[in-house]
């Protein structure tokens, strides 16, 4: 028979979460988001990088912020999807970010690989100015 605190300790367990369980979208899906208020674009650079440029209505998170253990953000909880993106496709920001989303149990966490240089590459404009969130 199991004792009670090892099935305490199992249940409180994270769901293991490796880079297999990312799901990667590529431009046009993010462009498809642009206008769909279902869709939060979240912003896993730096926050000074993130004041200068942006996608248009995204947010910045820190990896930091995502508590396994504590309640979650609101203003990501209310969204379907989360796009998450970082600099470039090999941006550790975003991948990390993405990881921790999914491990904490948010639903719909997507990863743009190509980040704000695939977007820039497209000829797509960033949004810059001092952010509104």
């Amino acid at each position: 028979m199991l004792g009670g605190a090892w099935i305490a300790a199992l249940l409180s367990c994270t769901p293991n979460v490796s880079e297999r369980d990312i799901r990667g979208v590529e431009l046009p899906a993010v462009l498809a988001g642009v206008d769909d208020p279902s869709v939060l674009f979240v912003d896993a650079r730096a926050p000074s990088r993130y004041r200068v440029s942006r996608l248009p209505g995204a947010i910045s998170v820190s990896i930091v912020e995502i508590d396994l253990e504590a309640s979650r953000l609101t203003r990501l909880e209310a969204a379907e999807r989360l796009i998450v993106y970082g600099q470039n496709p090999g941006d550790p920001r975003a991948s990390g970010l993405t990881l921790r989303l999914l491990e904490a149990g948010y639903s719909g966490v997507e990863l743009f690989r190509g980040g704000i240089e695939a977007w820039t590459n497209a000829g797509r404009t960033l949004e810059s100015g001092e952010p509104s969130d």
